[in-house]
C-alpha cells in the first residue's frame, strides 16, 4: 500500500467522519416541542476522530515530499485544524444538547439530565424516553433554576434517593431543584418539592437557603462547597 493511497483513505475517513458529525447535529437541531433526538455523549468521539485522521493524513503528505514543499501541508494543518475546531465548538455551544446524567426511577423509567445549548445562561434540561426519542419531563423548561452568571453550575448531577420518592438535582455541592415522584411516572409531571418557588435565586445566600429547605424537605444533606 503507497503512502498517497494511505493518506487518501485518512484524509477522506476524517472528512467523513465530520460530515457525519455535522449531519447528525443538523438531524438533532433542539427544539422544545414534541420529542426530541438527544445525541449521545459516545457521539463527540466522532469530531475527535475525524480531526485525528486529517492530522494523520497531513503528517502523511509531509512525509511524501522533501525540503521546503514538507512545510505546506503542515501550514494547512495549521490553518485547517483550528478553523474545524472553532466551527466545532460553535456547534456545540449553539446546537448540542449534552448529556450530564441519568437516573433509573423505581418503575424502570430513564430520567436523562442535560445541558442546554447557550453562549451565556446556564440552562438545564430533563427528559424521559418517547419511543425512540426523548420528551421534556416538564411542559415548561423554567420549572428547572438556571443562572446566567453561572452561580452553583460546576458539576452538575442528577440524584435520586434511596426511597425512590424524591428526584433532584446537585449543583455547586447544593441542592438547586427536587421533586416529588411515583413509581410510576406516566403522564403527570413530577410535583415540586418546594410549592411556588421562583426558578431563580438572586444571591448566594438565596441559593444556599433554598438547598437548605430542600435538605430539610427529603432528609438529606449535600456536600457545602
Amino acid at each position: 500500500m503507497s503512502l498517497t493511497f494511505l493518506r487518501r483513505i485518512f484524509l477522506t475517513g476524517g472528512v467523513l467522519l465530520l460530515l457525519a458529525y455535522f449531519l447528525g447535529v443538523m438531524i438533532a437541531l433542539p427544539s422544545k416541542n414534541g420529542p426530541q433526538i438527544i445525541i449521545p455523549t459516545a457521539a463527540n468521539l466522532i469530531p475527535n476522530a475525524g480531526m485525528i485522521l486529517l492530522v494523520i493524513s497531513g503528517l502523511i503528505a509531509a512525509a511524501m515530499r522533501a525540503g521546503w514543499r514538507r512545510a505546506v501541508p503542515l501550514l494547512n494543518l495549521a490553518l485547517v485544524i483550528p478553523v474545524v475546531g472553532l466551527l466545532l465548538g460553535f456547534v456545540e455551544l449553539t446546537l448540542v444538547r449534552r448529556e450530564i446524567d441519568r437516573v433509573i426511577l423505581p418503575g424502570g423509567r430513564v430520567v436523562l439530565m442535560t445541558l442546554e445549548p447557550g453562549f451565556t445562561d446556564t440552562s438545564f434540561g430533563l427528559w424521559w424516553p418517547d419511543g425512540w426519542r426523548w420528551k421534556a419531563v416538564f411542559d415548561a423548561g423554567d420549572q428547572i433554576t438556571y443562572s446566567e452568571d453561572g452561580s452553583f453550575t460546576s458539576d452538575p448531577r442528577l440524584v435520586l434517593t434511596r426511597d425512590g420518592r424524591h428526584l433532584m438535582i446537585r449543583r455547586g455541592g447544593i441542592w438547586t431543584d427536587c421533586w416529588m415522584i411515583q413509581p410510576e411516572m406516566t403522564s403527570s409531571e413530577p410535583t415540586p418539592c418546594l410549592a411556588g418557588e421562583g426558578n431563580s435565586p438572586g444571591s448566594r445566600s438565596a441559593w444556599l437557603d433554598r438547598s437548605d429547605r430542600i435538605a430539610a424537605a427529603i432528609g438529606a444533606e449535600p456536600a457545602r462547597p
